[in-house]
């Protein structure tokens, strides 16, 4: 049976991965993005939209929706003495209030059996220094996964997945030497930073029926970070 998956911030590195995980399988896609830079356009239908500010397409939406995923975040990193009050507003903006205005406008359209996935982030679960706003916006995406795990079931699953460093567009500022690259490396047991691809086949597994005894759970990424000492 096919199945259909709306995408918010389809133009990600780890959605575009995502994407071309779920190009491989029985799946129509329904992506949306402020940009239009999307891979394979000719396998997808896309609105170019901001999921923040405009205003929801609800004609672009399939009748039964099987699976959803939120992707849009913000890495905003400084001292917390430096941050402003607009700083912690727009963390909050991005992370939880898209969320919620993205799930209430696709919820009515999912059907039973369906799932839900967004991303947090290790900093929640595990202090860092100068991560206060993006660890108080994706604490506010865990508690919204877990309540809406719990309202919604058994009839759909949300999951969150915690993620460290990962090689993306976004976080390029933090790897784009070969010593930052280095040192974000050892900062984890694995010795390495994520990868979106294997990220990709964890989200391609928990928007499946192959999840379907998963649900309200916030799945580290992180390479041990938040769980090893070494």
């Amino acid at each position: 049976m096919e199945r259909n998956i709306v995408i918010a911030g389809a133009s990600s590195t780890i959605a575009k991965s995502i994407i071309q995980k779920l190009a491989h399988q029985d799946v129509n896609m329904y992506c949306l993005s402020r940009t239009d830079d999307i891979l394979n356009k000719n396998k997808i239908h896309f609105a170019q939209t901001d999921v923040l500010k405009d205003e929801l397409p609800t004609a672009f939406l399939p009748e039964e929706i099987h699976g959803t995923v939120y992707m849009p975040g913000t890495i905003n990193l400084k001292p917390f003495k430096r941050f402003r009050s607009s700083d912690f507003e727009s963390d909050w903006a991005v992370n939880v209030g898209g969320a919620t205005r993205f799930f209430q406008w696709v919820l009515p359209k999912m059907v039973n059996n369906s799932a839900a996935l967004m991303f947090s982030s290790v900093a929640v679960q595990t202090g860092m220094p100068f991560h206060a706003s993006v660890a108080m916006a994706k604490g506010a995406v865990e508690g919204l996964t877990r309540a809406l795990a719990a309202e919604y079931a058994p009839r759909i699953r949300f999951n969150a997945l915690a993620l460290s460093l990962t090689n993306t567009q976004m976080a390029e500022r933090f790897i784009n030497s070969d010593d930052k690259l280095e040192r974000s490396k050892a900062r984890h047991p694995l010795n390495q930073i994520g990868d979106p691809e294997d990220i990709a086949e964890l989200a391609a597994f928990l928007l499946s029926e192959r999840s379907r005894f998963i649900t309200g759970q916030v799945i580290p990424v992180d390479g041990g970070l938040s769980n090893l000492k070494i």
